[in-house]
């Protein structure tokens, strides 16, 4: 991260507040000093605020693991996923949802818990106690990620230090950063495009942009209102500031280059955004999350777009993409990819494959090669979707559904298809409901399991669900239903 050269510039815009690399640097080492000086891996339980960002920056300066935590999320969901990462240390912001988090975690008991504030001073809630032994070795990484997992518990997926370096690297042999530009964040930072954003900003010494809470939407309109430079957004929300008239033609003079990842980007929105912003280099990038962010890059900022969906281009940094010839899955190979899913040896040696003298990523995307264009994205394999960008399994869902309607035949529809395997919603179908069940009771229900973008937008209940000839829930048939109201 960029201190002592850039001290004096402005590192962080959030709230109408700016920090500069100096006091977002000592704000980050109070935190960590006071409450976390000896950790290997840190919690940061947080949503925007600078207390977050300033104990976010101080671990990747330093070296420490850090998992971001969303404050409202379902308690049982954060109290899985602290399980599973075991830090030694949970820091929680002062904020009203992080605050009655910490309540509820306090209640719960666990490892060192700290709430801290945005001028640095900070409060012990709970004290250390033993903290078993980690299922993982977390020296060298640089954070640790969950994702949705089939299962209904969510996937951790740690990634190392070198690996974040690799991706800087790469993208900066793309597009040079310098200390003069300023970077909008719209992501959330549970969200590992989130490290995109910080790490290619700070450490160019230039200013990041924290959009508020919910306001992804606007970040166009933040792109014009603070003369920003750069920009990633995902597509479908992209889309929504389309909608908002946010992406007129010539509506972002100061934009240098656009990226767009996490789901795929239909070439109808590229174009409005390459008119939209006559100055800039546009990329379609892709990566899951257990390869580091991205792994491919298009530029289109200059090609005839003639197919519906913007391919994802070529591998970067020297990394190796291919596709398996009897699945038509793409697979990833490089020094970007994850040594794999915390303690769950299984699922990992499912997706981490060894072929060919190389250690090769099943991402479950289909695609092909074009080639003049390179990677093409098809769809997943699996029930797998993009859901407003966040990877949700379809099965997560599912589980929780089970569990808070009492009946075994359940389904998760996607609904409003946006894009190959690319959502903008969900509905929840029980099969065989009981008698007198209150469906809005089973929804607010969920909401122990599930954060607020995997909740369906409805539930229906049927007495029979349809069958395809495998005597199985006939999903397509679902989806025909649903969409015939």
């Amino acid at each position: 991260m960029s201190r002592l050269e850039n001290r004096d510039r402005p590192a962080l815009w959030i709230g109408g507040a700016t920090l500069t690399y100096d006091a977002l640097a000592r704000l980050g080492d109070m935190l960590i000093d006071r409450s976390a000086a000896d950790a290997g891996v840190v919690a940061i339980v947080g949503g925007r605020t600078i207390a977050t960002y300033a104990a976010i920056y101080a671990c990747l300066s330093r070296g420490v693991a850090y998992v971001p935590v969303n404050p409202r999320w379902p308690i049982a969901r954060i109290h899985r996923i602290l399980a599973a990462a075991a830090p030694d240390a949970v820091l929680v912001d002062a904020g009203d949802a992080a605050r009655d988090t910490a309540a509820a975690m306090v209640a719960a008991g666990g490892a060192a818990i700290w709430r801290i504030a945005d001028d640095g001073t900070s409060e012990r809630l709970v004290h250390a106690r033993a903290v078993a032994m980690r299922p993982y070795d977390a020296s060298g990484l640089a954070y640790v990620m969950f994702t949705s997992g089939s299962t209904g518990e969510p996937k951790g997926v740690p990634i190392p230090s070198a690996a974040v370096d690799h991706y800087a690297a790469a993208i900066s042999d793309l597009v040079r950063f310098d200390a003069t530009d300023r970077f909008i964040q719209s992501v959330e930072l549970t969200f590992d495009l989130s490290v995109h954003d910080m790490t290619l900003c700070w450490g160019a010494g230039a200013m990041l942009c924290v959009v508020p809470e919910g306001a992804a939407p606007l970040g166009p309109r933040f792109v014009r209102q603070l003369e920003a430079t750069h920009w990633l957004s995902v597509p479908s929300v992209a889309a929504q500031g389309k909608n908002l008239k946010l992406l007129r033609a010539g509506a972002l003079p100061s934009l240098r280059t656009g990226f767009f990842c996490g789901e795929a980007l239909a070439a109808p929105l590229a174009a409005s955004c390459r008119e939209a912003a006559p100055n800039a280099r546009l990329f379609n990038i892709y990566g899951p999350t257990e390869a580091t962010i991205a792994f491919s890059a298009f530029d289109y900022t200059d090609h005839a777009l003639t197919d519906p969906i913007v391919p994802l281009g070529w591998p970067i940094g020297g990394q190796h993409m291919r596709i398996d010839p009897v699945t038509d899955e793409i697979m990833l190979a490089g020094p970007q990819l994850s040594p794999g899913y915390l303690a769950d040896p299984a699922r990992t040696a499912a997706a981490f494959v060894e072929q060919d003298g190389r250690r090769w990523y099943r991402t479950g995307d289909r695609g092909y090669v074009d080639p003049a264009q390179g990677f093409i994205y098809r769809g997943r394999l699996d029930a797998q979707i993009k859901l407003r960008g966040y990877r949700v399994e379809l099965g997560d869902v599912e589980a929780a559904l089970r569990r808070h309607s009492g009946s075994d035949l359940v389904a998760a529809i996607p609904v409003r298809e946006i894009g190959p395997s690319s959502f903008d919603g969900i509905v929840g179908v029980i099969g065989g409901a009981p008698d007198g069940a209150d469906l809005a009771d089973i929804r607010s229900a969920m909401r122990q399991d599930l954060p607020d973008y995997m909740l369906p937008e409805r539930l229906i209940a049927m007495e029979t669900m349809p069958k395809n000839a495998s005597d199985k829930v006939d999903h397509r048939a679902l989806r025909r239903m649903i969409a015939d109201g």
